[in-house]
């Protein structure tokens, strides 16, 4: 712009150019400025993207972290399921919400345990067995509902575990679930031939060592008479029919042990959840087993080393990374930054 000859008045600042064609000098940009409706392509105001960011190649890639944080948003799996990912997920989470889960644990198993303790001193042992069945459903459908808004969220309040619980579709699927599973595992177990072996040498037991070590007066020689049974029982057949049950009640989950999800996450009623539930665990079969045996793993290890003592425990974040399993493979929400 060509600056003006006339003399400046004086109410000009000096050094600043005056407006020849009636333009207020602070509407000036200067050359090599942008305004806001020369950011961007849609003229919203936005500043261009920075080199290379609309592109995924390139060294400096950026790798989102594989866990979300606060706020972050949730998109659309793709249907693939990281195995272990999805287990460092349940533990990350657990323990970023660590006190609302232990309030679960601890509330049940206390209610459970003194219900059953009282019942016990008090001769209900049958309805003590059927009272810690109903608890444990209900802890189930909880912990269910817990686990799913824990992928969604980091965080989860005490009372949000039983909010829009979808109680009666969990509880037939997961009865469902269960009696297809007993009824194959427990089938197997007994038509091997270790088992029915087992079963026909307690069958002829003789009758007069089983009553001598039922003995209440004498206890020595009820503990030898218990030692001579033990002794003659053949307990290398049940121990191998029993470790060829678990096997195919671990191979079994995969087509199993997501329906619960599909029902506690409203995603289908109770035939649709066994339905889907099977199906795309049959799809992904090799990736869901991958994630059971190392959640079998991790269990068994942390168990073994505590003593049993966080047993109950390890059951949350597995729980969670079950729950992002089925997100994964069902092509749910799952938290933006999970890596897939």
């Amino acid at each position: 712009m060509k600056r003006s000859e006339k003399p400046m008045a004086e109410n000009e600042f000096p050094g600043r150019p005056s407006d020849s064609y009636g333009q207020s000098p602070y509407d000036h940009t200067p050359e090599g400025f942008d305004t806001p409706d020369d950011r961007g392509a849609a003229g919203t105001g936005a500043f261009p993207a920075y080199p290379g960011s609309e592109t995924s190649g390139g060294a400096g890639e950026y790798q989102p972290f594989t866990y979300t944080e606060p706020g972050e948003e949730l998109v659309q799996s793709n249907g693939t399921v990281s195995p272990v990912g999805a287990l460092g997920f349940g533990f990350s989470r657990f323990f970023k919400n660590i006190l609302p889960w232990l309030g679960i644990i601890i509330v049940a198993g206390a209610f459970s345990g003194g219900f059953n303790f009282i019942l016990q001193r008090t001769g209900g042992t049958t309805i003590g067995l059927s009272v810690s069945m109903i608890v444990s459903l209900i802890v189930s459908c909880v912990m269910l509902t817990g686990a799913l808004k824990n992928v969604n969220a980091p965080k989860v309040s005490f009372g949000e575990f039983f909010k829009d619980v979808n109680w009666l579709p969990i509880i037939v699927v997961s009865l469902a679930s269960s009696l297809v599973n007993g009824f194959v595992t427990v089938g197997v177990f007994f038509l091997l031939p270790g088992a029915r072996n087992f079963v026909a040498a307690v069958r002829n037991l003789d009758p007069a060592l089983v009553e001598a070590a039922q003995n209440t007066t004498d206890t020595n020689a009820a503990t030898e008479a218990m030692m001579t049974i033990l002794e003659s029982l053949p307990w290398g057949g049940i121990i191998f029919s029993g470790v060829i049950a678990f096997l195919l009640g671990l191979l079994l989950r995969p087509l199993l042990s997501y329906w619960v999800f599909y029902a506690a996450d409203h995603r289908a009623g109770i035939g649709g959840a066994i339905s889907q539930g099977f199906n795309d665990g049959l799809k992904n079969y090799s990736a869901v087993i991958l994630f059971e045996i190392l959640a079998a793993l991790v269990t068994f290890v942390v168990s073994v080393f505590s003593l049993f003592i966080l047993a109950g425990f390890i059951v949350a974040p597995i729980m969670i990374a079950r729950a992002l399993v089925y997100r994964q493979m069902s092509k749910g929400q799952i938290p933006a930054s999970v890596v897939q």
